[in-house]
């Protein structure tokens, strides 16, 4: 009997109907071919999945299976991608018998699973790999191993693309071990090209030492898996295998390099894994205290102490503190780390004295650029803009292509801003354009450029920069405020469609162009996107996750693959995966109008499970459903079951604090639990919604704010300040996380809104005709600086 494991997607098949019997099967696929209508029009099998519903069992191939909305239309079982209806033709006899051996596989019945596999294996159709791995499972364990090993013999190289390449090297291997040609199986495996990238393949060729016997051999295989793939299930049976390998005198284990064993403990701080990483330093410290690498575990095991109990920061501030090494990046990356820790403690002059530090003797050091960053925090945070500018400023001028110098740059224009600076502010902003136009700020700074435009009445320019927003960011935030200001009527009067003042090219226009109207196409990509769409469609589910895992394994920026990956998880209700999918392989998506992607694009981005219940909640509290729609996208992505690390429970995320407090308001019975039930999650946090948005005079922006980072906060942020439109407030939120959340889901909600047809623009721009200008503001006398050479002023 083959070892379940062999088949990655075994499932325990009690729970299936019973198959046809070989006789029934052939005389099927004689009626199948008597009647199929081969112009391409015909159909096998019917779209049996629903959204969010996983079919059960393969369909019977004679049934009639309606379409998910009811409808009787059919589909060609092959992709147009693969083949012209000649071709699906002779395909036609492969595919049913490939669906229904793979069928009777899963049940166990090998003998019928291997007769029908074997009408598709020899011929040539987009699926020919599975159905030979299956076949030759399925004859394997009807006693045919011999026949087995001879099929699987050049399966890699007849099928190098295939997701079943590795799985069919390590079952030949057994098999072989298996027929007592141990011997065999170890030379096939080390001539594996991609030996030592694979564990399996390590871990088989361990197993085939130790049935020589060669179990010296097998000891230093199970050690390179050990210390090289500690993550993995083989990485973790090695280090049993080797646990019973110490016991045998007999067997001459090789100890390991300092190298090895200090890259699985980089594996393991890497991967999280913090504790484990924390003992393996701590035992190379012990046998290795005067390695050049010392210094360096011994902050690594001190970082991975690190926690979010304020006890433990200050532990792991003792500890910083008490370690000075003499190696500069060691000593940086500390510094780095005290000022990060200084910071949440709030110790303000020791986190100033070791910046001053790092200032002194790590000037280039990557840490510094950090610690500089959170300076500025620091004091942004208690509302010393100066100060905040000032760290800022030197972290864009000593890094000006830093991870942070993007962020940096922005915030020293918006500190100018606040502090009444226009003309510096304008230059930071024309000059972040330049530098950085793949920013996420760079809509943000169009915006500001048109409304210090409307303020010195230059409407032509101020028309200008609104519509460049409008035209390339649609659905950031920014763009939704321009096209507000756009509709109020600035810039109207007088104004031609072609009228340009002046050129307005942004830097990266070309790119994003390109990002729009799609990646280069791959091939291969394209090829495993088209075969994973046949099994949907042949019903083989398991099969197209499989497919579709591999083929991101190959092509991680694949937009057909990561879309193929996307759907599945939306019909599979798992929708925060679906959406990170469709972000991957749409990343444009925010600055294409609704026209420019598919429908089908829109709706995985931006499911409505819930959605009559979403309607009921709006409507019993008096909110905007979209705008509920919109906050459950960026808190749960609709999935009930959600739960933070703040404690926040269900769709909109509710603290069980708030949640008692709706409750109680409410005279409803409340249990910690029940925050996990859709239709009780909905009702308090659409209460808590309708709460926030009495006590903040039904400002959105602020009652978001609130909502993620805590009514007290924006209570101070708001506290003796003046703003002169929501979206100041928003530039202004100092925490980046809240700021992107408050822009997010405002997109979220219009969005929402046009993929259901409202607001339609053309009325809204009727109804807004005849609204008053905004109110005149007198002249400054500084001149903004203008993005193009010429100079916007009429």
């Amino acid at each position: 009997m083959l070892p379940n494991h062999f088949d990655p997607h075994y499932r325990n098949p009690s729970s299936r109907p019973a198959g046809a019997a070989p006789g029934i099967l052939l005389l099927l696929l004689v009626l199948i071919l008597g009647t199929f209508d081969f112009s391409g029009e015909g159909t096998l099998f019917g779209e049996d999945l629903l959204p969010g519903r996983v079919s059960a069992q393969v369909p019977d191939p004679a049934e009639e299976i309606p379409a998910p909305d009811g409808s009787k239309e059919v589909f060609s079982p092959v992709s147009s991608a693969w083949a012209n209806p000649e071709e699906e033709s002779r395909w036609l006899t492969s595919l049913v018998s490939l669906t229904v051996g793979y069928r009777a596989y899963r049940r166990r019945n090998y003998r019928e699973a291997k007769a029908t596999l074997q009408r598709a294996v020899g011929r040539p159709f987009p699926l020919a790999d599975y159905a030979e791995y299956f076949f030759a499972l399925s004859t394997a364990e009807t006693g045919g191993k011999k026949e087995g090993v001879a099929l699987f013999e050049d399966f890699p190289e007849r099928y190098p693309g295939s997701p079943f390449l590795i799985p069919s090297v390590v079952v030949r291997s057994a098999w072989l071990v298996d027929l007592n040609r141990a011997e065999e199986a170890a030379l096939f495996l080390l001539r594996q090209s991609s030996l030592n990238e694979e564990p399996m393949l390590l871990r088989a060729l361990a197993r085939a030492y130790m049935a020589t016997g060669e179990k010296s051999e097998a000891s230093e295989v199970y050690q390179r898996l050990y210390y090289s793939f500690p993550l993995s299930e083989a990485g973790k049976e090695a280090e049993d295998a080797l646990r019973r390998l110490r016991r045998n005198r007999r067997v001459t284990i090789p100890s390991p390099t300092v190298e090895l064993q200090s890259r699985r403990a980089d594996i393991l701080f890497d991967g999280g894994h913090y504790r484990d990483a924390a003992q393996d330093y701590r035992a190379l410290l012990r046998r290795f205290p005067d390695h050049a690498e010392s210094e360096r575990w011994k902050l690594r095991r001190v970082f991975s102490s690190e926690g979010r109990r304020s006890s433990r920061r200050k532990r792991l501030v003792r500890s910083l503190e008490a370690f000075e090494p003499e190696d500069l990046d060691v000593e940086g990356e500390r510094l780095q780390r005290l000022v990060a820790a200084y910071h949440r403690l709030g110790k303000r002059e020791e986190m100033y004295a070791a910046v001053e530090r790092m200032a002194e003797r790590h000037p280039d050091h990557p840490g510094y650029e950090m610690a500089l960053m959170e300076m500025g925090n620091h004091y942004l945070l208690r509302g010393k803009r100066r100060l905040a500018a000032g760290y800022y400023g030197q972290l864009v001028e000593r890094f000006p292509q830093g991870s942070q110098a993007e962020q940096a740059h922005w915030r020293t224009g918006w500190m100018a801003h606040l502090e009444g600076n226009g003309p510096k502010a304008l230059k930071v902003w024309s000059e972040h354009i330049r530098k950085y136009p793949s920013s996420g700020e760079v809509p943000t700074a169009l915006y500001w450029l048109g409304r210090y435009a409307q303020d010195r009445r230059d409407l032509v320019a101020a028309r200008v920069y609104f519509q460049r927003v409008v035209q390339s960011f649609p659905f950031s935030y920014y763009g939704l405020q321009a096209r507000e200001r756009l509709l109020e009527g600035w810039g109207r009067t007088g104004i031609r469609r072609t009228q340009n003042p002046f050129p307005l090219v942004l830097d990266g226009d070309e790119e994003r162009g390109q990002k729009t109207q799609g990646r280069t196409p791959n091939p291969e990509a394209a090829r495993v996107a088209a075969r994973a769409d046949l099994l949907r469609r042949l019903s083989l589910e398991n099969l197209e996750e499989l497919e579709l895992t591999y083929g991101l394994n190959r092509f991680p920026d694949s937009r057909e693959v990561n879309f193929g990956l996307a759907k599945r998880r939306t019909r599979s209700r798992r929708y925060l995966a679906a959406i990170q999918y469709a972000v991957r392989a749409y990343p444009e998506y925010r600055s294409s109008q609704i026209e420019d992607l598919p429908r089908e694009v829109w709706d995985v981005l931006f499911p409505r499970p819930f959605f009559e219940e979403v309607r009921a909640a709006g409507e019993r509290y008096g909110i905007d459903p979209y705008l509920i729609l919109g906050l459950i996208r960026q808190e749960s992505a609709f999935y009930p079951r959600a739960h933070s690390p703040a404690n926040a429970r269900g769709l909109m995320q509710l603290i069980p604090a708030t949640g008692r407090r709706m409750a109680r308001e409410s005279r409803k019975r409340y249990r910690v639990g029940w925050l996990y039930r859709p239709d009780y999650n909905l009702d308090l946090g659409s209460r808590y919604l309708r709460f926030l948005l009495d006590r903040f005079e039904r400002r959105p922006e602020h009652v978001l704010a609130a909502y993620n980072s805590g009514e007290h906060r924006v209570d101070r942020w708001l506290r003796g300040k003046t703003f002169r439109e929501p979206a100041e407030f928003v530039s202004s939120i100092p925490f980046s996380e809240t700021r992107s959340y408050v822009r997010f889901v405002m997109s979220n909600r219009e969005i929402y809104r046009r993929l259901d047809g409202e607001p339609n623009p053309a009325k809204r721009e009727s109804a807004r005709a005849s609204a008053p200008q905004p109110p005149q503001r007198k002249r400054p006398d500084w001149i903004p600086i203008p993005l193009g050479t010429a100079d916007p002023t009429p």
